[in-house]
């Protein structure tokens, strides 16, 4: 049997502060509790907020995380690239999830400056990671760096 243990912890003061569209319920802790079941990818049955008799408000949560984990050797280079792209697909996908469409497309508009934005900052960013690239395969050739070699 594992023992039940719920977490109580008070939000940090950024957590809480007023956004434009308020969090459903009235305490501070709600926007902790939203957000965390928006992105969760399964529910945790102590997950909840309050107020004690002194006007603090907390939120709840499971104190011990019961669920897989990923074990990898952090000498092996595919293994970490390969933990790498799970904890980019867990992210991606709570960013999907948290989305409010109406929300976006409303702020977006309906003209094309946003798509052409986007390609602007793409087009931008490309030219930056290959200047990183390049700083950092030139900081590996003169030893100022250490790297690891794929499939050592």
């Amino acid at each position: 049997m594992i023992p039940c243990s719920p977490s109580t912890r008070k939000p940090n003061p950024r957590s809480w502060r007023p956004t434009r569209r308020p969090p459903p319920g009235s305490a501070r802790a709600s926007r902790v509790v939203v957000g965390q079941r928006i992105i969760q990818g399964a529910p945790d049955i102590f997950l909840g907020w309050g107020t004690n008799k002194s006007g603090v408000h907390f939120y709840m949560r499971q104190l011990q995380d019961m669920k897989d984990g990923v074990e990898f050797d952090p000498k092996n280079v595919k293994g970490v690239s390969e933990y790498c792209k799970l904890c980019g697909w867990a992210l991606a996908l709570a960013h999907a999830k948290s989305g409010d469409p109406a929300l976006i497309a409303g702020y977006l508009g309906k003209n094309d400056s946003r798509d052409e934005a986007i390609a602007r900052f793409a087009f931008a960013y490309t030219e930056q990671t290959g200047r990183d690239y390049n700083a950092l395969a030139k900081a590996a050739r003169e030893q100022r760096i250490s790297v690891a070699k794929a499939g050592s």
